[in-house]
């Protein structure tokens, strides 16, 4: 087992904003009952029609809108629904915050043209199915989240016109995190 190297530092101070986003606002009053009312009429269970009107929601009714020039900003899920634009960023932080307060484990995916560079584009990804978990390992000093086979890592980028089940998008350099109450976790890659 062999963990990607990823030497720019700085993407972790952007990712640790953004799951303590998402975090902080999976468990809102106001983003649970908007997550709820979403999947309301998916029957009880049913994994892919919930995946499937939080991802249908947030792509046809948030429009892309880039980040005021010259500064990264990210914006809470309750401010993305009232302004109904987000960068990629806020993007995640709404799609994996409604998803979360659903049950869901979620992440980010961050790609960046070099290992030694910042990411320029993320994008919320789910573990499949609901009920997956997966084991922490230290590697290298750091607790990464080894992924069972059983699961799935399903990306949900918005520039996707339609979401099909367990089908990954591939970049040249990626990184993947989940995150949990505490921590940021990197995704170990097992190839």
């Amino acid at each position: 087992m062999k963990a990607k190297v990823w030497k720019y530092s700085g993407d972790l101070d952007r990712q640790n904003r953004i799951a303590d986003l998402v975090i902080r606002y999976a468990v809102h009053p106001e983003i649970r009952k908007f997550a709820i009312n979403l999947v309301k009429s998916c029957p009880d269970y049913d994994d892919i029609c919930e995946l499937q009107k939080i991802f249908k929601f947030v792509r046809d009714n948030i429009r892309y809108r880039s980040d005021v020039a010259y500064i990264d900003s990210y914006h809470s899920p309750l401010k993305i629904l009232e302004l109904k634009a987000a960068d990629c960023d806020d993007f995640t932080i709404l799609t994996d915050a409604l998803l979360m307060s659903l049950g869901w484990k979620v992440g980010s995916k961050i790609v960046a043209k070099r290992p030694d560079l910042p990411f320029h584009h993320i994008y919320p990804i789910v573990l499949f199915p609901k009920g997956c978990s997966f084991q922490l390992k230290q590697l290298r000093g750091k607790y990464v989240a080894i992924i069972p086979p059983k699961c799935k890592i399903i990306p949900l980028d918005p520039s996707v016109k339609s979401l099909e089940c367990c089908q990954e998008i591939a970049h040249a350099k990626e990184k993947i995190f989940l995150y949990l109450p505490q921590n940021l976790l990197q995704v170990a890659d097992t190839k």
